[in-house]
């Protein structure tokens, strides 16, 4: 992403100790940067380049329940639902952290 393209409240999928997650902008940093929450653990994140975001979250995001890696993010809760049942890998859809679809079998 670019810097004039990061806004302070937005949520971001970002590179985080080697893995992407969705991050919260909340201030621009008085040394560089922003500083940002991660939306998943709450913890503070120092985004030093708007290089370590990836690309805005959606509200729904569809994470693999192995690696808990963001596999996707939309504003549209059928797709996320589609998509998570159209891979091959055990995932699930989050809304605002809390899962909402899964595609799971039951034992």
């Amino acid at each position: 992403m670019k810097k004039a393209d990061v806004e302070i409240g937005g949520r971001y999928i970002a590179k985080v100790s080697g893995s992407e997650t969705v991050v919260r902008i909340t201030n621009k940093s008085i040394y560089k940067g922003w500083d940002a929450v991660n939306v998943k653990t709450g913890r503070p994140v120092r985004i030093k380049t708007a290089a370590r975001l990836r690309r805005p979250a959606g509200d729904y995001s569809v994470r693999s329940t192995r690696t808990n890696a963001v596999l996707g993010t939309t504003n549209d809760r059928s797709a996320a639902e589609a998509y998570c049942d159209r891979i091959s890998i055990p995932a699930m859809v989050e809304y605002q952290g809390e899962v909402i679809h899964s595609n799971e079998k039951a034992a």
